[in-house]
Order: C-alpha cells, then structure tokens, then sequence
C-alpha cells in the first residue's frame, strides 16, 4: 500500500504534531518566573 501524502493527515494530529514540547513550555515558563522579579526591581528603580 501507499503511504498517505501529509496533506491528508487530519486536522486532529496535525495539530499534535505541531503542537511545542512540554519541556520547551516549561522552559518558558520558568524564564518567566524567573524574569519577573528583575522586571518588578527595574520598574521600582526607574519609577523611585
């Protein structure tokens, strides 16, 4: 048999295909954690 072409993959598992890593979320998640109080100390510093 013939292996389908990629334009008829479903909708669905498109989706789950390109859908980020759990860990590229979590990577992000905690620069943001982590990015926040140095945002909040520069904003402190530049409004006092």
């Amino acid at each position: 048999m013939k292996q389908p072409t990629r334009q008829f993959v479903p909708r669905f598992e498109a989706r789950v295909i390109s859908r980020p890593r759990p860990t590229a979320a979590a990577a992000l998640l905690l620069a943001t954690l982590l990015s926040l109080p140095l945002v909040a100390l520069s904003f402190v510093q530049a409004v006092f």
